[in-house]
């Protein structure tokens, strides 16, 4: 995402039913490709939902929509990958200098939740078993990004990946 550049287009806050959402705009170089990002946060605990599905929002919990729009493909084989990178400065080590962690992810071909904690902060996530392609609603796949991935690697000399 480093050939990205980004524009903050729009915040609002809603009082009456606490949520409050910034718009990011995205524009590749030198590419008709645009990038829309959502990040919504929900201050009490409400019910969301998104593709038909109803999604449980725990209250300061985060919901983000991404829409891509004109991304060009160079063959109908190739496949988009979401990664979702977070960070923690509530780092703590054990009494062998070895960093506290741990990590869990809901069983079978569908993420619905993953859990990862780092020292004292937990980050519970909930994915959407639905995704909207195209004007229509599909199901995406699970896919694990191997440690030896591209990506994996220049997330890891940024800090960890889970």
């Amino acid at each position: 995402m480093d050939s990205v550049s980004w524009t903050q287009v729009n915040q609002t806050q809603d009082n009456l039913t606490s949520f409050n959402e910034s718009i990011f705009h995205g524009t590749i170089n030198n590419q008709s490709t645009k990038i829309q990002i959502k990040i919504g946060q929900f201050y009490n605990t409400t019910i969301n939902t998104f593709a038909s599905e109803d999604m449980q929002m725990p209250s300061n919990s985060l919901k983000y929509t991404i829409t891509i729009v004109d991304w060009v493909w160079s063959s109908p084989y190739n496949t988009l990958q979401v990664i979702f990178h977070t960070r923690s400065d509530s780092v703590e080590y054990d009494e062998c200098g070895v960093m506290k962690t741990g990590s869990d992810a809901s069983p079978g071909h569908q993420i619905i939740w993953t859990r990862i904690q780092v020292g004292r902060t937990l980050l519970n996530c909930k994915i959407a078993s639905r995704m909207i392609l195209d004007n229509s609603t599909t199901m995406p796949s699970k896919v694990t990004v191997l440690a030896d991935d591209t990506f994996s690697q220049q997330i890891n000399n940024q800090g960890l990946i889970f």
